[in-house]
């Protein structure tokens, strides 16, 4: 367990914050340089599930080819603004480094199953797949919902991922939730046994914070 760690997804939005090295150096100046240990890790795989809802790919396997291709061009963004910075223990990863990492898979396969059989939550992630889907006005056909779906299920895996097993307990979000539902919130505020289930913990560590640019 890492203590005064922090955790930060950057996802790979049309615009960014993170695009430009000047504020990869804020960031750092900001945020990194208070804690002893960092996380990074570049959403290529969230930006495929978007690129196909949005019809901007043909299939997945080009979203994922294009979107990694980006994310290795942000890593390297990272990485070059970083190289010279001291203070901090920085850990630069892409999505897909972590896929076929066993314990964020039995996190995504217990997190799946709550769903099933959680009406609660159940709700709450529907309400978030029709609210995105409505957001990017596209139509509600089972392919969108199905790639909003494991993009909610990812990002839910890796966050608990990262702040509870890994201990980079900080989690920072570059956008605060404008309206949306929050399936991470709902877990914590009103069903933390679902994340002590599945983490085997007795004390959850998340904290969220966002961006202030």
């Amino acid at each position: 367990m890492r203590e005064n760690g922090i955790f930060i997804p950057m996802c790979l939005y049309a615009t960014s914050f993170y695009y430009q090295k000047r504020n990869i150096e804020y960031l750092f100046d900001n945020y990194i340089s208070n804690y002893k240990h960092c996380l990074i890790v570049i959403a290529d795989d969230l930006r495929a599930y978007n690129q196909i809802i949005k019809n901007l790919e043909e299939n997945i396997d080009d979203a994922l080819n294009s979107s990694r291709k980006k994310g290795d061009e942000i890593k390297n963004l990272v990485v070059n603004s970083l190289k010279d910075k001291e203070g901090s223990d920085i850990l630069i990863k892409k999505w897909v480094d972590f896929k076929q990492n066993s314990e964020f898979i039995k996190i995504k396969e217990i997190v799946s199953n709550e769903i099933r059989i959680n009406n609660s939550f159940k709700d709450v992630i529907h309400e978030f797949i029709l609210f995105n889907l409505r957001k990017f006005d596209v139509q509600e056909d089972l392919e969108s919902k199905y790639y909003e779906h494991q993009y909610i299920l990812e990002e839910i895996a890796m966050s608990i991922f990262a702040t509870e097993i890994l201990g980079y307990s900080t989690e920072l979000w570059e956008k605060a939730p404008t309206n949306s539902p929050d399936p991470i919130k709902f877990l914590y505020e009103n069903s933390p046994d679902i994340v002590k289930k599945i983490t085997g913990k007795s004390q959850l560590n998340r904290i969220l914070t966002t961006l202030e640019k």
